[in-house]
């Protein structure tokens, strides 16, 4: 009887043991868990930071590009409406110069007609002095310049 006492004492001690043993291991588990989940914590707190700091910085980075893009274009659209306004100029000083040769162009021909007119007019004095001559001369041309 006491062997099987001590045989009980002593499967109850190694039953303790086994038991503050694991205890002792969850324990220890339990403290390196909480390290390595505050170092987890830590490493995902400063990929958080680092990543807004990113965002923060390529928001800045595009709202600059947009703000230069619009300044371009805002100059590009100055310029542009600057060079459409010298065409517009230039086609406005050229319709202007076209209808001012259109109009001399008109008063020319106006005047060269006028010119043929007072040509015909000459011609037809000249053929009336002519017959006068002749009638008070009482001699054809070819006559008075045989008789010269």
């Amino acid at each position: 009887m006491e062997q099987t006492t001590e045989l009980i004492i002593l499967v109850a001690t190694l039953l303790v043991g086994v038991w503050l043993g694991y205890l002792m291991r969850q324990s220890l588990v339990k403290k390196r868990a909480g390290t390595i989940e505050a170092k987890l914590s830590k490493k995902i707190e400063n990929v958080r930071q680092e990543s807004e700091a990113l965002l923060k910085d390529a928001k800045e980075k595009s709202s600059k590009l947009v703000a230069q893009t619009e300044q371009e274009v805002d100059q590009r659209r100055r310029e542009f409406l600057k060079a459409q306004q010298i065409l517009l100029d230039r086609e406005t000083l050229l319709d202007k110069k076209i209808s001012n040769i259109e109009t001399k162009e008109e008063e020319f021909k106006q005047k060269v007609e006028k010119l043929k007119d007072v040509l015909n007019q000459i011609d037809k004095l000249r053929v009336e002095t002519e017959e006068k001559l002749e009638k008070i001369a009482k001699f054809s041309r070819e006559e008075a310049k045989n008789e010269l």
